[in-house]
Formats: structure tokens, C-alpha cells, sequence
């Protein structure tokens, strides 16, 4: 009997009814599994049969749960990811930017240096003159 109440749990389905079970006739149902016959009651089976489909559905139902809490922790790592991938990018192109602009800069105190000593050049030969 413990086997046949393993093989319950896993699935009905996989278990070989007798097809001459007639409720109206004969109120049990003889099973065969492994080349030996069980015989049971029809009203017990009709409970292990309700039961199985309930439990089965209350696991798939767990599973359900169970998955969509997988799936939003993986959400939430993936938006993490995100946001650090951009907070990085966002670093990046700021160091970048701020690279740059220290570049212009120097060119242009450069370029106004030469102008000035261009200017103060000019400027001193005009005086000579």
C-alpha cells in the first residue's frame, strides 16, 4: 500500500485503472500496478483522486510564488546592474568632459599668452618708433 500511496502522490495519471469499474455495478475499482491488483473502493478513490488534484495545484501554486519571487530578485539585480552601469558611464563621460575642458583651457590661456606677448611686442615696437 505504500507504494501505491507513492505513486498517489507523484501523479495519477501514471496508475492503470481497471476498465470495468461501473460505479452502478461494482463500487470498486481494482488497480494494477506493478503485477499486483489493489482493490479500491470507488468513493476512496474519488477522495485520493480529489486530493491529489488539490495538493497538485496548491504546489504548482507554491511554485508559482516561489518563481515570481525569483524572478523579482533577478529583476532587482538587473535594474542594479543598470543603475551601476550608468552611474559608471555617467562617471566616465563626466572624467571625459572634465578632461576635456581642461584641455581647452590650456589652449586657450596658450592662444591668450601669445596673443598678449604678440600684443605687448607690437606695442613696445610702436613706442620705439
Amino acid at each position: 500500500m505504500s507504494k501505491l500511496d507513492q505513486k498517489l502522490k507523484e501523479s495519477l495519471r501514471e496508475i492503470n485503472f481497471s476498465v470495468d469499474a461501473n460505479p452502478n455495478s461494482n463500487s470498486s475499482i481494482i488497480i494494477e500496478q506493478n503485477n499486483a491488483l489493489t482493490n479500491i473502493h470507488l468513493d476512496i478513490y474519488c477522495q485520493i483522486e480529489l486530493l491529489t488534484y488539490v495538493c497538485a495545484g496548491q504546489n504548482y501554486y507554491f511554485q508559482d510564488i516561489v518563481d515570481q519571487q525569483k524572478d523579482l530578485q533577478q529583476n532587482q539585480v538587473d535594474n542594479l546592474n543598470k543603475i551601476d552601469g550608468y552611474y559608471n558611464n555617467n562617471e566616465q563621460k563626466s572624467q571625459k568632459n572634465q578632461d576635456q575642458n581642461y584641455s581647452e583651457e590650456k589652449r586657450f590661456i596658450q592662444n591668450n599668452e601669445k596673443y598678449d606677448l604678440s600684443t605687448n611686442l607690437n606695442n613696445q615696437q610702436n613706442q620705439l618708433d
